[in-house]
């Protein structure tokens, strides 16, 4: 489960902006050129079998921008669990600019069944905001952006789930190279750790990748996964 979030996530794992004047989604995200739409296929690597294509993906994930970078929607589908007969989606739809966000989260487990929550952004300083569930006050998510308003920290809480992302970016000649993502969590009572490597193999025309390799171990010997991604732009 732990992959598949992170897989979801993948969009914001993206190059980054040299020039930042004013806070929006898109730059959080890291994103490059004037992007609309993209599109992240997470493909699982069975048996040292190294995926080509998006066949047989295990989450496709969609997320639109208006033009000067505000998030639309965010739109998640995951592969169906074949022995319960079913395949978990979301849907995330935002309102707002800037850093004045809100969000109405719909998530099911199959079709007809979903469950809405809402969502506020609340910014505790000019790099942190903490995301709160208006409808289950037990549960939040900060976020810690750095200086280019890029994601660097998140900690995700719940009355019996604690958890804390910590990411590390390297880039080299000017386009992100690899992410680090080093994970503690602790769920009643139980502590793990994690760690989670990216390493960007091709880049679009505007320098945004395109094909990442995902490694759960440090010294990135078994692949885990491969993400491809596509982008629109306006």
């Amino acid at each position: 489960m732990r992959t598949v979030l992170l897989l979801v996530l993948l969009p914001f794992f993206t190059a980054c902006e040299a020039q930042i004047k004013t806070y929006s989604s898109r730059l959080e995200y890291g994103l490059k050129g004037a992007v609309k739409k993209v599109n992240t296929y997470g493909c699982m690597a069975n048996n040292d079998q190294i995926p080509i294509d998006t066949t047989g993906f295990i989450s496709k994930f969609k997320m639109t921008f208006d033009e000067p970078g505000n998030a639309i929607e965010t739109y998640n589908v995951y592969s169906p669990i074949k022995s319960a007969g079913i395949t978990p989606t979301s849907r995330t739809i935002y309102s707002g600019k800037g850093k004045n966000i809100s969000y109405r989260l719909l998530s099911a487990l199959e079709e007809g069944s979903e469950k809405e929550s809402h969502h506020q952004y609340v910014w505790q300083d000019d790099y942190t905001y903490k995301i709160i569930n208006k409808d289950d006050t037990t549960s939040s998510q900060t976020i810690t952006l750095d200086k280019d308003f890029r994601i660097v920290k998140m900690v995700t809480e719940s009355n019996s789930f604690n958890a804390v992302d910590v990411r590390e970016t390297i880039y080299k000649n000017g386009r992100i190279a690899k992410v680090i993502t080093r994970s503690t969590d602790n769920a009643d009572g139980l502590k793990n750790t994690s760690i989670s490597i990216w390493i960007v193999k091709e880049y679009d025309q505007h320098d945004n990748p395109s094909v990442l390799y995902i490694y759960n171990n440090a010294d990135e010997r078994q692949l885990n996964a491969v993400v491809f991604k596509t982008y629109q732009y306006y």
